[in-house]
């Protein structure tokens, strides 16, 4: 039944607007929802299928979009915790998203509109380039030789190797802020992980989601019939 009511109001929707196409590039700063971790900038850009209505607007489209965060002071222990180190570690995966967004907008009068948009948006990882660096080895025993092995063991490891991504699919939510001039756009949106991650480079993630604050330029062209 919401499948049918669902495919009605997108019959409704598209039946009574005006066909279009959004190309957009612009940035973003993501985060794990750990408080250790601090937002880094990377990139995004992409292309949307739009019908407009007045006040409605629904789009459909696909983006390539890196997600990246720094984290400090993680912790790797080893041999029922006697030696183990501290390493900081870089957290990048590039996905190639598709949301399926919803917007309500002001009066279509004015040069200058403001809307809200929302939706939900599936995401596949095209690559883990995460990296880990900065270590401090420690032992509860202080033996040197061991905190020698350690860093080697260390250095061989910082080379982020093939795809391991342990789970490449993700679904994320969203909900942001538009302003249009005419043709241009701008929008500032928020994306919230649904489902955990699993482990980025070898290492296990401890249930940490991805925030990402996202802001792009855009032109919107509308095919009037």
């Amino acid at each position: 039944m919401k499948k049918l009511l669902f495919s009605i109001c997108i019959l409704a929707l598209a039946y009574n607007s005006h066909a279009g196409y959004r190309i957009y590039s612009g940035g973003n700063f993501a985060k794990f929802t750990a408080k250790n971790s601090q937002p880094r900038f990377a990139g995004v850009f992409g292309i949307d299928k739009t019908w407009d209505a007045e006040q409605q607007s629904f789009s459909i489209g696909v983006q390539y979009n890196v997600k990246s965060t720094f984290q400090q002071n993680n912790t790797m222990i080893f041999f029922m915790g006697e030696q183990g180190y501290y390493f900081d570690a870089l957290f990048s995966v590039g996905y190639l998203e598709f949301p399926l967004m919803a917007s309500v907008r002001s009066d279509a009068n004015s040069k200058f509109r403001f809307g809200f948009s929302f939706g939900p948006s599936l995401a596949i990882a095209l690559f883990d380039n995460s990296k880990w660096y900065n270590s401090t080895c420690f032992s509860s025993e202080g033996n040197p030789y061991y905190r020698h092995k350690l860093e080697d063991y260390y250095r061989e490891s910082e080379d982020p190797g093939p795809f391991r991504l342990q789970s490449n699919a993700g679904f994320f939510l969203n909900a942001g802020f538009v302003v249009e001039y005419q043709n241009m756009y701008i929008e500032l949106r928020y994306s919230h992980g649904v489902n955990k991650l699993g482990d980025l480079n070898g290492l296990q993630m401890n249930g940490e989601k991805f925030r990402t604050f996202e802001f792009v330029f855009g032109v919107h062209v509308e095919n009037r019939r």
